[in-house]
């Protein structure tokens, strides 16, 4: 999930819908409107590429050097299970 997150939409050649707007919103500053920003753009990356889980909450800070730590809760659907992915780095 790092690897989609991290990705920024359209730098893959040949799958050019593959990863998210994570990356390109980085640069502004961190703001309530942006923190909304970065909740969707992780829950639609993750729902395009990653159909074995389902999203239910999602958790952003930022550091000193501008990178976004996530912090994921999610179903894992073949297991039917509440998985937690924490410390997903996004720069």
């Amino acid at each position: 999930m790092q690897n989609i997150l991290s990705t920024p939409l359209g730098s893959r050649i040949m799958r050019r819908d593959y990863g998210s707007r994570l990356p390109h919103l980085l640069d502004a500053p961190i703001t309530r409107a942006l923190e909304m920003e970065l909740y969707a753009a992780t829950a639609q990356a993750l729902a395009a590429h990653e159909p074995r889980i389902r999203l239910r909450q999602v958790t952003a800070r930022a550091t000193a050097s501008g990178t976004v730590i996530l912090d994921l809760i999610a179903q894992y659907l073949p297991a039917g299970k509440t998985v937690t992915l924490d410390g997903i780095q996004v720069r």
